[in-house]
């Protein structure tokens, strides 16, 4: 069973057969839309890759710059591109900014400077939802939509928040 210090990823299988290892020092990881592939996080956030569903020709697609960080990675509708958000320190202040990668081209595209997103996930039309706290008090959490380009990944318009969701620190 599953028991380590060390990050690692787990194939869990809904035929109730034992899981299986996929990669140690490694965390963060969002299957494929068609689940061939499965995409992660290094052990330090500093790296993403891309594997088979098993681990096989695991692939370095992305590495940080600098002081830079990866927050989460998720597959966008169609299984072509990865969405992150990318975390650095920029004049003593830190900045998140959303990126896409194209796996087929290997072009990286900014898709949405200074939205910083805790979690997400593209929905099959194109809307990606995420999950933010505010930053400063760390007093509540809010679900978020947003449309997305299906071919860029680029955010059309403003975020809208759909739900809030107060933490038990919060009075």
């Amino acid at each position: 069973s599953p028991t380590t210090n060390t990050p690692s990823i787990w194939l869990i299988s809904m035929d109730e057969t034992e899981p299986s290892l996929i990669r140690t020092g490694a965390r963060g990881a969002t299957p494929s839309p068609d689940g061939t592939h499965v995409a992660f996080l290094s052990q330090d956030w500093s790296e993403i890759w891309v594997a088979g569903i098993h681990g096989e020709q695991a692939r370095k697609v992305v590495a940080h710059l600098a002081d830079n960080t990866f927050l989460f990675v998720f597959w966008a509708p169609g299984g072509r591109r990865l969405v992150f958000e990318r975390k650095y320190l920029h004049q003593s202040t830190y900045q998140y900014q959303d990126e896409s990668l194209d796996l087929i081209a290997g072009r990286l595209a900014v898709i949405a400077p200074n939205v910083a997103m805790s979690s997400a996930a593209a929905l099959p039309d194109g809307r990606i939802l995420f999950l933010d706290f505010d930053h400063a008090f760390n007093s509540s959490h809010g679900l978020w939509e947003v449309q997305a380009d299906r071919a860029t990944g680029a955010l059309e318009g403003e975020p809208r928040k759909i739900a809030s969701f107060p933490t038990s620190n919060s009075n």
